[in-house]
């Protein structure tokens, strides 16, 4: 397993994660919420920023392809999310507050 908390060559090598552990340390602590639930597309995304119910304002964007098993609410403060490799599938965690989505594959973006 490849995990965003311990910095390993296998992390710094993933093609997709080798970025989120400066990225999801730049927005631990804030607000997040669960949004675009996509059944064409299988995917949903968790949007983490200082106000979870404005849209025009700066974000970390985690996009989970191809969903399989979700836990957890929909929105919380106090974010601190993770991300696993697992050979095959990803997980998308925040122990915190009990979320864990399972999926396919991943992205992350800042943006707004």
């Amino acid at each position: 397993m490849i995990s965003t908390t311990e910095i390993t060559e296998e992390l710094k090598s993933h093609p997709i994660l080798r970025h989120a552990p400066s990225l999801l340390k730049r927005w631990k602590g804030n607000q997040a919420r669960l949004f675009n639930l996509s059944e064409n597309h299988r995917k949903i995304q968790l949007r983490i920023s200082e106000d979870r119910y404005q849209n025009d304002i700066s974000c970390l964007l985690i996009s989970m392809h191809e969903p399989i098993t979700m836990k957890g609410s929909f929105d919380w403060d106090n974010a601190d999310i993770e991300i696993e490799y697992h050979d095959t599938y990803y997980k998308v965690v925040d122990a915190e507050n009990h979320f864990e989505i399972t999926c396919n594959n991943v992205s992350i973006t800042e943006g707004k």
